[in-house]
């Protein structure tokens, strides 16, 4: 009995050792795996804690680089933390390349690297990383001075004869002459190069002259004898009820199209065309195409093409539009070189030696003001008997001036087109579209004896009219009117004026526009 009992508890002591050792071993198991779930969501939270930092800061710098402001690297190291890294890509000799730092002014930049390392706080601190691509629209830069427009534009045509005018073509742009206004005369042996346009006259000549180019006239065209046009002749009006009169010995190269009947003494090498306008038109000369025309035609000299007369529906001629008058004014900061770099300006202290002695000086473009308020007081710069050289570009603002006896070169006087110089007399209205000579201004003048070399290109710009005799020059002209006297050579050089296309007066910006952050182009998680 006694051994019987010792045996039950014995059993029941057993038991007792067997649940606690199972007791031991559950609450073991349940605090390694309560353990283990708290490190698991302490683990996640970070994650998501660092991928929400990381897309914080990919957020910071887009907000900055689409309002054009970079402060790379960017830094949080209060929640949410990141670090942000900036990058651009440009195109290199291999294809591609990404460039570490805030976007350049370069033209090519497209692509903008953002990359994001966030990092989130818990059992195990983790980090994330996000890069975002965008496209970028890039920085414009200031454009320097383009070269357009004609060899000479004028607003009006005051003096109608122009008396042994050369214009000739230095470069691949063709120089020509443009007037919104009057009717031109080429005499006494003038040789433009390029196209004459007339925008509101016609255009004559009594002998020895030659436009190699075309010759556009918004009414009747008469070329006297010996004289020759290389191109066509466009005519619209009636001068004596003929649209072009070709005398005796002169020459049209290519065809005539006019209004009007016309009269051809001369020699076409061309076609005729005459019309809507009818009447009766004649040939003594020449026509080496056909002849096409709304009235009739009466033929004593020689027709190789076809001849049709009364005929129908011909269209009234075109011509080019010349352009409206660009007002141009004093505003330094138009003015940057290749390098978007802006103008020096200096203040003239006299009329005469100092604006002469600052051309000489100037190592680097340079405007100088010889306007109102400056030490000119006259307003007038008269730079006779000073020479000029140049060893930079040179911007003189002057309500007028003169050359007379000098000699204008460059530094290096073996170098073509090295220097610019830009005479300028700035409009007085900047709205109206029409020269506006300032008060107390006077025409500017360029006399002779001015000796100049095709080192220095030079544009003269005035609203107040221009004179010029027996001198020689290499640049461009831009005048209310212009009176050429005895031997003017005027070698043409497109060189322009800031913020405009001559060629048809449309603005072109000349403030600096900063590039910008587009749309998404890509974005990801990058591990490792």
């Amino acid at each position: 009995m006694h051994g019987s009992r010792e045996r039950e508890n014995g059993a029941a002591l057993i038991a007792v050792i067997g649940i606690s050792a199972v007791m031991m071993i559950f609450v073991a198991t349940t605090g390694t795996v309560l353990v283990a779930g708290l490190h698991f969501s302490d683990t996640t939270r970070g994650g998501v804690q660092a991928q929400a930092a990381a897309e914080a800061g990919i957020a910071a710098a887009q907000a900055d680089l689409s309002k054009s402001v970079c402060n790379a690297p960017y830094t949080s190291s209060s929640a949410p933390v990141y670090t942000v890294n900036v990058s651009y890509q440009l195109p290199d000799i291999t294809g591609t390349a990404w460039h570490p730092g805030c976007p350049t002014t370069n033209p090519d930049l497209k692509k903008v690297r953002i990359v994001s390392v966030g990092s989130g706080t818990g059992f195990a601190p983790t980090k994330k990383t996000v890069e975002t691509i965008f496209n970028y629209t890039p920085a414009i830069l200031p454009q320097p001075v383009q070269g357009t427009g004609a060899g000479v534009f004028g607003w009006q045509v005051t003096d109608t004869t122009i008396t042994n005018l050369t214009i000739t073509q230095q470069g691949t742009s063709k120089p020509g002459m443009m007037f919104v206004n009057g009717s031109l005369s080429c005499q006494a042996g003038g040789s433009v190069q390029g196209s004459v346009i007339l925008g509101g006259g016609s255009y004559s000549t009594t002998s020895a002259c030659t436009i190699n180019g075309d010759v556009y006239a918004s009414t009747a065209v008469s070329i006297g004898n010996n004289s020759t046009i290389l191109g066509n002749v466009v005519a619209l009006g009636l001068s004596s009820g003929k649209s072009v009169t070709l005398a005796g010995g002169s020459k049209v190269n290519g065809s005539i199209t006019a209004e009007g009947p016309v009269s051809i003494g001369g020699t076409v090498g061309g076609s005729v065309t005459s019309g809507p306008l009818t009447g009766s038109s004649s040939v003594s000369g020449s026509v080496g195409g056909s002849f096409v025309t709304a009235g009739t035609v009466t033929k004593t000299g020689t027709i190789a093409g076809t001849v049709t007369q009364n005929k129908t529906g011909i269209p009234t001629p075109t011509m080019p539009v010349v352009p409206p008058w660009v007002d141009f004014g004093y505003n330094p900061p138009d003015w940057v070189d290749a390098t978007s770099t802006p103008y020096a300006v200096v203040n003239a202290a006299n009329c005469k030696t100092d604006v002469a002695a600052k051309i000489n000086a100037a190592t680097g473009p340079t405007i100088i003001n010889a306007l109102a308020g400056s030490g000119c007081n006259s307003q007038h710069v008269d730079l006779s008997g000073l020479n000029l050289t140049l060893k930079s570009d040179v911007v003189l603002f002057a309500t007028s001036y003169q050359l007379k006896n000098q000699t204008i070169t460059s530094s290096t006087p073996s170098v073509a087109s090295s220097q610019r110089l830009w005479m300028i007399t700035p409009d007085a209205n900047l709205t109206n579209k029409t020269p506006d000579c300032p008060t107390n201004a006077s025409p500017s003048e360029i006399d002779n004896q001015v000796t100049t070399d095709a080192s220095v290109d030079m544009f003269l710009y005035t609203p107040c009219g221009l004179s010029s005799t027996g001198s020689q020059m290499w640049g461009q002209i831009y005048t209310l009117d212009v009176k050429f006297d005895n031997s003017y050579v005027l070698n043409f050089v497109p060189i322009g004026l800031p913020g405009w296309n001559l060629a048809d007066a449309t603005h072109i910006s000349t403030s600096f526009t900063p590039g910008y952050l587009g749309a998404v182009f890509s974005s990801r998680n990058i591990t490792g």
